[in-house]
């Protein structure tokens, strides 16, 4: 069976040969990172409406003294407050209030862009107190506190700490209001671990429904915030409210209570699979004691360490990353044989002795190499093509019955616009070029809450703000690509690939064939197609992403860049949108 491809504006001439397999495709690579870059999981993912469980961030420079209170709080009323180190439930600090009834702490949430209140749908409040003052209450109310939506009295306040669990009741909506705890009588309270979410906790439902409409295979946990000395595996188990915050990367006051154990529960809840990374400098036992805390959920991969030595290329530091993996491994690999090992030393080209020295050191007891490309355009997603291509050429050269593969555990770059998602489309078509190669293809990062990107990495598939969440156009060619998975790769030649990057799949029956098409011209393109040894075509389905390479979704406009569904009406004329992914489905007729 042939199918003939033929531009009509250049004679450019597509030939797909169905009947020659070139090999099968996993559908592990359709794949997505989370990692807390610009607070996408605390106030995101993770559903707590307050960001920052604890009171570990930095009190401002106030000019009043008495406005001690830790930075993502706010005072009401004349009291007296104090960020204190005095014996604190988890971590350095507590906050400390003290005055008349009514003082007390509010929280607009993340951004301090307001809490999304509803009515009707009910909050969960947890809270760990002590004090002289033996009430306080906790409510819900307008940013400016002139309306109040809920209020619950919270009594038995004693001198040792102690977790108190209440329930609020809104009776108005508001999408930016606030969360207020206040004393009910004179005198003293301290306050640590606040925790108000909804009935999905710890998941937000609307986030969680965005992971399962871009059917990904699996999950990626890790990044930069991997490699800060205080990210242990001992901290990331049992209770989420007790367990102790950390130094972290990007944030420093960073806290547990969405862990490596919770990312393996989110991951198989959109049914995905999850892959995540630890410290190379972590306690093997502490890492053991993790694992079998999530031992139900039948793990298959775990990534050792992040961009592991990606400062310089240092033969010490290489050497000192073999050795921490090997350690890891061997602890690892003895108790838990069936896991799939990944490691993270920075994969460069220009020294190929240096990387040659890992893979032997490496090779045998890794089955997946880190490579992390940068895939703004799809114009740099065909050189990462090319230098998976050497990749796998200096593997099989070092050892020509290696096992070892490519994972793309990070697509990176600082857009999500049009021109993000058509490089991702090129990037899934050269993963499957890559006769199974390249395994996994994780675009980063998945999420981005809506105008908050502090360090350059504004590309986030799925936005959000307290009450919307819409994706952008990274998401929908992900979603365009696993929706129409297909498991084997048939052969396809063109004239010439300027501008123009394709591949083509069928199904295990071969009554259908799958033609992921990207045009990267400003141009529009009609394709002639002519169906060889196929019988005859049923019908033709296409579904088309396009728009010009720098535009996004807003949340004015939400879906305005997403997958347009047509159908090829005469059976043979293909058109292709300038600067756009096609994916076209012809089914064969019985």
């Amino acid at each position: 069976m042939a199918i003939a491809l033929c531009m009509t504006a250049t004679a450019q001439t597509l030939t797909v040969d169905a009947e020659k397999e070139l090999c099968r495709i996993e559908p592990l690579i359709y794949g997505a990172g989370a990692e807390d870059v610009n607070h996408e999981i605390y106030g995101g993912l993770y559903d707590q409406k307050i960001f920052g469980e604890g009171f570990e961030e930095p009190v401002p420079k106030v000019v009043d003294s008495r406005l001690k209170i830790s930075g993502m709080w706010s005072a009401l009323g004349e009291g007296v407050f104090e960020h204190d180190s005095i014996v604190p439930f988890t971590g350095k600090y507590s906050q400390k209030i003290s005055g008349k009834a009514g003082t007390g702490i509010y929280n607009l949430g993340l951004n301090r862009w307001g809490i999304a209140v509803k009515k009707g749908t009910q909050m969960k409040v947890s809270v760990y107190l002590k004090g002289t003052a033996q009430n306080v209450y906790v409510s819900l109310q307008s940013s400016d506190g002139s309306k109040e939506y809920a209020r619950t009295k919270i009594s038995g306040i004693g001198n040792e700490w102690k977790r108190f669990d209440v329930t609020l009741n809104p009776k108005g909506t508001d999408e930016t209001g606030r969360f207020a705890l206040s004393l009910a009588e004179d005198g003293t309270v301290w306050v640590d671990q606040v925790l108000l979410c909804t009935d999905s906790y710890p998941f937000r439902a609307d986030l969680t429904e965005a992971f399962r409409q871009q059917h990904l295979s699996f999950l990626r946990y890790g990044g930069c915030m991997v490699n800060t000395s205080e990210y242990l595996t001992k901290n990331m188990i049992g209770s989420r409210l007790e367990r102790q915050p950390y130094y972290g990367f990007w944030y420093h006051q960073a806290t547990n209570g969405f862990a490596i154990p919770e990312f393996v529960q989110f991951a198989r809840l959109i049914g995905a699979e999850p892959t995540f990374a630890i410290n190379i400098e972590d306690n093997p036992k502490d890492v053991l004691a993790m694992l079998h805390e999530i031992e139900a959920y039948n793990l298959k991969y775990i990534e050792i360490g992040n961009e592991e030595c990606i400062s310089a290329p240092n033969r010490s530091d290489y050497e000192h990353y073999v050795e921490r993996y090997l350690i890891l491994y061997e602890a690892i690999h003895r108790v838990y044989p069936k896991l799939q090992f990944i490691h993270s030393a920075w994969w460069r080209y220009k020294e190929p002795e240096l990387m040659e020295y890992v893979f032997r050191q490496l090779d045998g007891k890794c089955d997946y190499w880190d490579y992390h490309p940068w895939t703004e355009t799809p114009q740099q997603a065909k050189v990462a093509e090319k230098e998976m291509k050497l990749m796998n050429k200096l593997f099989h050269e070092w050892n020509p019955q290696t096992t070892m593969r490519v994972a793309i555990l990070e697509e990176n770059g600082n857009t999500h616009d049009m021109s993000r998602a058509l490089a991702h489309a090129v990037m899934l078509n050269a993963v499957r070029r890559s006769g199974g190669f390249a395994a996994m293809d994780s675009p980063a990062n998945a999420l981005q809450p809506y105008r908050q990107n502090d360090n350059g990495w504004d590309q986030g598939q799925i936005f959000f703000s307290p009450s919307q969440v819409w994706m952008q156009p990274p998401f929908y060619a992900q979603q365009m690509a696993a929706t129409n998975h297909q498991p084997i790769l048939v052969e396809s030649l063109c004239d010439t690939e300027d501008l123009l990057d394709y591949t083509a799949t069928r199904n295990e029956a071969g009554d259908m064939v799958v033609l992921h098409i990207v045009n990267y011209d400003t141009e529009a393109h009609q394709l002639s197609l002519e169906m060889k040894n196929f019988g005859k075509v049923k019908d033709i389905r296409s579904y088309t992403l396009f728009g010009p390479e720098k535009n996004e979704n807003t949340p004015i406009e939400p879906t305005r860049y997403s997958p347009i569904p047509g159908a090829v009406t005469d059976g043979k004329t293909l058109q292709l949108k300038p600067y756009s992914y096609t994916v076209f489905v012809i089914s064969k007729a019985k």
